[in-house]
């Protein structure tokens, strides 16, 4: 009895310390810690507004701090607000006037160095929304969202800054995902595309093993008529921040569990490409490597047939619950691990392409 009460006088305590057993009170309330997230709070906080800035993971900027380095700026004289303040900073960080492609660690310490500087928001990480029942409403609007952890918060204005937009649907906005048909809007684009003719490389080679099934990566599902609209999303992967430099490199292990047979179609593939050029491969045209700011930082992402994406594998994730979020981003994590191991270590990968990739690594 004693002991019960000892536990339950703690987890009053604890209660109190945290805010949690009464709602928090802000003008704003974000719920993302996104890179779009911190600079509505931080915009929201120039003008003066209290604001409450959560996020569900331990980190914030969400891709800008995450891997996603190599920005698609397009036209540089367009970007500007508080954007271009970030990446005027980020120039400071590295001596010069701007830097377009930042290192992960970098981009959250200026991230977090604006929401310090913005003295009205206050942070909350690893509070994530109650999957169900997680927003009280009054007619149509919003008067409160409640966390798992017991944190809950009241505000005048609510913003949903995440990537998957849970607070949005949980409020009862309507929402889609996937792809539009062209019938729908008018849009000749829109919609399943036809196999693009200028591919890079169109090397057939079979889908099949020996005994007739089908090989591991290849998806059972139909395309769908040209035109058609699906619910299926663009393929996810992990931009992989690797080094060159020989003292800060980690080789890419053998990962846990991994079976070459995972990767026949790649092979397939490479020693076809063999075949019909007459040499190895060679790193960019497998993966799509660009040079960013900071010591031999190399961003990495998808090229060719067989990369960095996971095809098919994120289209459950918009709808999917928590649970089933996590084996997908688990999934995806376990993927890139073996793929880079296979680029690097199996004896079917060319030793030149092979050497190539091995000059990098993880950081340190």
């Amino acid at each position: 009895m004693i002991m019960k009460f000892l536990l339950q006088a703690a987890l009053l305590a604890l209660l109190a310390v945290n805010g949690f057993g009464q709602a928090r009170k802000f003008d704003l309330v974000v719920y993302g810690g996104t890179a779009g997230g911190v600079m509505t709070a931080v915009a929201a906080a120039r003008e003066g507004l209290s604001v409450a800035l959560i996020e569900p993971t331990g980190h914030l900027g969400g891709m800008v701090t995450g891997g996603l380095s190599r920005t698609d700026f397009g036209k540089k004289e367009v970007i500007g607000g508080i954007a271009l303040e970030f990446y005027q900073r980020a120039g400071k960080k590295y001596g010069r006037e701007i830097e377009w492609m930042p290192e992960p660690r970098v981009a959250e310490a200026i991230l977090n160095e604006m929401i310090r500087e913005a003295k009205t928001v206050t942070v909350f990480l690893k509070h994530r929304l109650m999957e169900k029942g997680g927003v009280r409403k009054r007619g149509t609007r919003i008067i409160e969202i409640a966390m798992e952890n017991g944190g809950r918060f009241e505000g005048k204005i609510f913003t949903d800054a995440g990537y998957e937009g849970d607070l949005l649907a949980q409020a009862g906005v309507d929402f889609t995902w996937g792809r539009e048909s062209a019938a729908q809007y008018g849009e000749s684009l829109a919609g399943v595309r036809p196999k693009d003719p200028n591919h890079q490389f169109d090397f057939p080679v079979s889908a099949y093993d020996d005994r007739k099934r089908l090989l591991p990566e290849i998806g059972r599902q139909q395309r769908g008529e040209i035109g058609a609209g699906d619910r299926k999303v663009q393929a996810y992967n992990f931009r992989m921040i690797l080094t060159d430099d020989p003292e800060n490199r980690i080789p890419f292990a053998r990962p846990a569990g991994y079976d070459p047979k995972r990767f026949e179609l790649p092979a397939r593939f490479l020693a076809e490409f063999v075949k019909q050029k007459g040499r190895a491969p060679r790193m960019n045209e497998i993966l799509l490597p660009a040079q960013v700011a900071g010591k031999q930082k190399w961003d990495f992402n998808n090229r060719g047939p067989f990369s960095t994406d996971y095809i098919g594998k994120s289209w459950e994730y918009p709808n999917a619950s928590y649970k089933r979020r996590e084996e997908i981003r688990r999934d995806h994590e376990i993927y890139t691990r073996e793929l880079f191991y296979f680029l690097t270590s199996d004896p079917r990968a060319p030793k030149e392409t092979q050497a190539e990739i091995s000059r990098f690594g993880i950081a340190k």
